[in-house]
């Protein structure tokens, strides 16, 4: 097999990392949303921009959530992005419990759940306040009626599909926060200096970050900045 790099076949781009070529691409995500294209709808007026290390967390506060020893990563990530969407927009801050967008789309399991299905259920159903839905639950047949009627006051009207990299870069420094799916693994906690972990040599899986921030490292180029439950 010919690795990834100078001689490759592959036309997809790569990069060096811990000693080994890796190909920079994405799984496209699925059909179950109606989210328009990032690059179709910014195109050449986000790609004029010039990237710039951009902070979003600081400036409106953002607070980091806490999943505990849940698989509920995706409605984490999504709570967190609303509420620095709700700031953007002039509001006064409001926290929202992430177990509402979870238990929306967990299908009455623990499991994990899609980034794109927390997103759709943010524009039908919306975000639910703190402190409306009981301590511990996070499946829909236990939500009180209460909490579905106050969501509704929080929807989401509008998310864009990012395709690739340059597009989630793009993004952000337009000031947009992404939710993100990354794979994890035993070495997700090991950061280096500039923040960067290497890569996973065994277990873990899909994970829910959210995207907040640039930075231009030296050693290894455009950085995002990530907000973890």
């Amino acid at each position: 097999m010919i690795p990834i790099g100078k001689k490759s076949i592959s036309r997809l781009p790569s990069v060096k990392f811990d000693g080994e070529y890796r190909v920079l691409a994405c799984i496209p995500s699925d059909d179950n949303h109606d989210f328009p294209n990032f690059g179709e709808s910014f195109g050449m007026a986000a790609a004029s921009q010039e990237l710039r290390e951009i902070d979003l967390a600081p400036v409106y506060n953002n607070r980091i959530l806490n999943q505990g020893s849940t698989s509920s990563c995706v409605g984490h990530g999504c709570a967190s992005g609303m509420e620095l969407v709700w700031k953007q927009l002039g509001n006064p801050a409001q926290n929202f419990t992430p177990f509402f967008i979870y238990g929306l789309i967990n299908g009455g399991r623990d499991a994990g759940a899609m980034i794109s299905n927390g997103l759709m259920a943010l524009k039908r159903y919306g975000a639910c306040p703190d402190g409306v839905l009981p301590q511990g639950v996070m499946f829909q047949n236990q939500f009180p009626q209460e909490a579905m009627t106050q969501a509704m006051r929080f929807r989401l009207s509008l998310a864009y599909k990012c395709n690739s990299f340059d597009e989630i870069c793009q993004a952000i420094n337009l000031g947009f926060c992404c939710p993100l799916g990354i794979m994890v693994g035993d070495n997700f906690s090991n950061v280096d200096m500039n923040g960067v972990c290497p890569l996973r040599t065994s277990g873990g899986g899909g994970h829910c970050i959210l995207g907040v921030g640039l930075k231009k490292s030296p050693q290894y180029g455009w950085l995002i900045k990530i907000q973890n439950s």
